[in-house]
Formats: C-alpha cells, structure tokens, sequence
C-alpha cells in the first residue's frame, strides 16, 4: 500500500518521491526506512514488500552497470522479489519492472516529458502526472493527490532528485 511516483521535466531533471507508509488492512505506520533510493543518476523505487525493496537496493548499491534497469533485469527472479514492483528513472526514461519480470517504458512526449508511478496510489498520482509535468512541484502535486484519494497513502513524501545526465 504505497505510492511511488517519477518524472522527467523538459528540462531533464529526474525526480522520484514516495510516501513514507507501512501499512497493514487496519494500521498504517510513518517509516524512516526508505521506499526510493538513488544510485549514480539513477532513481528507483519500489512498491510491495519491503524485504525485497531492500534486497534490491543493496544489489543495485553494489552495481557498477551503465543502466542500471537492464542489469536488474539480467538477475531479476520472481521468487526473489515476490509480489514487488520497482520504477527505475535513468537517462531521461521512465521504466517499470512489473511483478511478473515485464520491462514497461514510459511513453516520451512530444516536450520531451515523461512519467510512471506504482503502487494503490499510482492512478491517482498518473492522473496528476498527465495534467502537468513540469518541475519538483508537479511531482509534489501527483503525491499529495494520492494521499488525499488513497486512504493508506501518508505524507510526509520522500522525493530524490538528479540532475540531466543525457
């Protein structure tokens, strides 16, 4: 039960937030252990379960790969990461690692936008996303925007940040 959002701007910027939740059907918890991670200049995130967040962290931490996306790719095994999904932002793309092993990339617009999120919030946070991709703020907004029509999204947001890298 989370929500994990990125984007990239016009102007190349990369930026990915998530909520700061755990939650369970009746409690939820504010959490410092982080749901999103940078590496280099890239930004992933994940949405399930936390052990295997974290698992995918510390192979992506050792990584000396270009792209990241595809060497997690290359070791991703269902039974690794049971019923997680993770959202990679790297060289201005988007790109989703869904729960069955599907690469999924964003779709490039015309301004040279692009965008994705995971998780119960991610229809509410693409919603946001679609009317406006413009900067940090719109990030924010999308993430705000789950939280307010999600009832196990919280803030406060952890958002990372990089700079253009293309």
């Amino acid at each position: 039960m989370t929500v994990v959002a990125g984007m990239v701007s016009p102007s190349g910027w990369h930026y990915i937030g998530a909520d700061t939740a755990a939650t369970t059907d009746d409690l939820y918890s504010l959490v410092a252990t982080p749901k999103v991670a940078r590496f280099g200049n890239t930004l992933v995130g994940f949405a399930g379960d936390w052990r295997s967040g974290a698992k995918a962290f510390r192979l992506l931490e050792r990584s000396t790969s270009h792209s990241l996306v595809h060497y997690f790719e290359s070791l991703w095994r269902k039974d690794d990461y049971p019923e997680t999904e993770f959202l990679f932002v790297e060289h201005g793309r988007i790109y989703e690692l869904t729960q069955d092993g599907a690469i999924l990339e964003a779709v490039k617009h015309d301004e040279g936008t692009c965008y994705g999120a995971i998780g119960t919030g991610a229809s509410v946070a693409l919603g946001a996303l679609y009317v406006e991709r413009i900067d940090l703020n719109s990030l924010l907004q999308a993430l705000n925007a789950s939280a307010a029509h999600s009832p196990q999204i919280r803030s406060p947001f952890l958002v990372l940040e990089s700079e253009p890298d293309f």
